[in-house]
Formats: C-alpha cells, structure tokens, sequence
C-alpha cells in the first residue's frame, strides 16, 4: 500500500465511481473538500484503493483480487486500528461516556 499524496487524489476518481453507494465522503476526499487519506497499490495507475476519510468512515475500492494490496491492507488493519479512530477534541466529538 502506497499513500498518495493529496495532490494525487483524483487519480482514484473513476475507482470510486465505480462504487453504486455511499460514496458521498470518500468524494469529498477524493476533491480535498474534507480531510482524508488515500492508499492506492500504485501510485501513478491505480487499480485499487482505500479512501479514509478523517472521522474514519473508509471506503475500499477497485480490484479485488489484487492479493499484494489485500495482504498489505490486513496488515494495516491489524497493527495501525489507531488509523481509523475518530478524533478526540472538536464539535463533532461526543465526550459523555453515557451515550
């Protein structure tokens, strides 16, 4: 998994659109509207990406028998969870511990 840098985002324009659903956030990363993160199995021709969006949301899109990226990103997933964790200060963060 390589990351993009944001400059770079909309090389991942078409993978997203390929998704029929819910790819309102990943698009507003993808345009540097909201602030997010892209990894891509390659940087200059993706075929696969993971698009996450800073509150956490992610959306994985591309080609899914890309075993090289798939394998990296179980790894990823498994010692970097911190990655997708919402922020701990801000408007949007709820700190009642009861909800």
């Amino acid at each position: 998994m390589k990351q993009l840098s944001r400059s770079d985002y909309s090389r991942v324009t078409n993978l997203a659109g390929k998704v029929p659903f819910n790819t309102m956030f990943a698009t507003a990363v993808i345009e540097r509207q909201a602030e997010g993160t892209v990894f891509v199995d390659n940087i200059t021709k993706p075929t696969v990406a993971l698009i996450v969006h800073r509150y956490g949301m992610a959306l994985l899109c591309g080609n899914p028998e890309n075993d090289s990226f798939n394998e990296e990103l179980v790894l990823f997933l498994r010692d970097a969870p911190s990655s997708f964790s919402m922020p701990t200060s801000g408007p949007a963060t709820n700190t009642d511990p009861g909800i």
